[in-house]
């Protein structure tokens, strides 16, 4: 009988173990540091229309821009958006999904994309 409360409780002990020190061991084994304000700025692009400009971020692995609605305010939904990347080239993007500047209630969010192989 006492081997086997022994051995539960060794189970038992090894499970707490494994839970407490494998998990720091995990995240200390696997640290990945935040990333740095020039990684976090390389994503960032200018949006330029012809009123001006606004920012927009490119989504990860993709050629779409996310920016704000009200960028395209007055411009006809099949126009064409200027995307600096910061190369000093102006790249075409065409309007793919439009919300509504105007409503309080739903996003200002605008995506672009373009079918411009030049981009990385």
């Amino acid at each position: 009988m006492f081997t086997k409360i022994g051995s539960a409780l060794g189970a038992l002990a090894f499970i707490a173990m494994v839970s407490l020190f494998g998990h720091i061991y995990y995240e200390t084994s696997h640290y990945v540091p935040p990333p740095t304000l020039e990684q976090k700025l390389e994503n960032v692009v200018a949006v330029t229309t012809d009123s001006g400009y606004c920012s927009g971020w490119v989504l990860k692995g993709t050629h779409e821009v996310v920016t704000a609605a009200h960028c395209a305010e007055g411009l006809d939904p099949t126009a064409v958006l200027n995307v600096d990347f910061g190369d000093g080239k102006k790249h075409p993007f065409h309007i793919q999904k439009l919300g509504d500047a105007d409503d309080t209630t739903g996003p200002d969010i605008m995506t672009l994309t373009t079918s411009d192989a030049t981009i990385n």
